[in-house]
């Protein structure tokens, strides 16, 4: 549902320019059905320590959070199936003005222009004319794959999002797992140095809890016994759950 924000947003800018119609419900529809269900993202937060996160995902007086470098973490993120993202929250008009109608503006739409203009139909002409259709809905599908992930509603504000996104149309790579009554399709990625430890690894914040103390320490002792010696541990400022 998260990736369906703003949508309209952007397909208004393309109707300024071809006209509502027929070409901008397709190009809806192909999104959705076609594109949307090979983006992937995995999501962080810019902020470690929150009472909205921990009351979310984890269990009442237990539960951590973890810190990663960022350039460690996905090394590969310059790729061109991968962007890091930081999520815009709200009123997306200002970020869809300044951001995505620059790139929608740089797709040649004449070809909407000719077909008005269009007198004589041939079966070349209207393979050409067609052929061009093509790949401006390409175009706009590429802008809405990656634009649309970084839109998200204004009441998830505070959780200061960010997600790395992942284009995948290998069905090779697509595993699947189950949360709750929801069967989830989602891809692996590897976390790990040569060494079998996690080299993104920096912090980790032990949750509200009667066992802050206690947890902290024997968390630092098990990783010490694992090998990680330089991750940073701290305790949750937020009050119990």
């Amino acid at each position: 549902m998260e990736c369906r924000v703003g949508i309209d947003e952007i397909l208004d800018i393309v109707s300024k320019k071809v006209g509502k119609g027929v070409f901008t419900e397709v190009l809806r529809e192909q999104f959705l059905k076609k594109i949307l269900p090979k983006i992937f993202s995995a999501s962080f937060s810019r902020k470690g320590d929150l009472l909205g996160q921990w009351r979310a995902y984890c269990p009442k007086d237990s539960g951590v959070a973890l810190g990663f470098d960022e350039k460690s973490l996905f090394p590969d993120v310059k790729m061109a199936a991968h962007m890091i993202s930081e999520c815009v929250y709200g009123d997306h008009s200002g970020f869809v003005e300044s951001k995505i109608k620059p790139t929608i503006d740089s797709v040649d739409f004449s070809v909407f222009d000719e077909m008005k203009n269009f007198t004589t139909y041939n079966e070349d002409d209207v393979d050409r004319l067609a052929d061009k259709v093509v790949l401006v809905a390409h175009d706009m599908t590429a802008i809405l794959a990656a634009a649309l992930p970084q839109l998200k509603h204004g009441s998830f504000s505070d959780e200061r999002e960010v997600r790395v996104i992942q284009y995948e149309e290998d069905k090779d790579k697509i595993h699947y797992r189950t949360s709750g009554e929801i069967f989830i399709p989602f891809i692996k990625k590897e976390f790990l140095c040569e060494d079998g430890l996690i080299c993104s690894l920096t912090d980790i914040v032990v949750g509200p809890g009667k066992n802050q103390l206690r947890n902290s320490r024997s968390i630092a002792g098990y990783m010490k016994s694992k090998g990680y010696e330089n991750i940073r541990i701290t305790i949750s400022e937020c009050p119990l759950i």
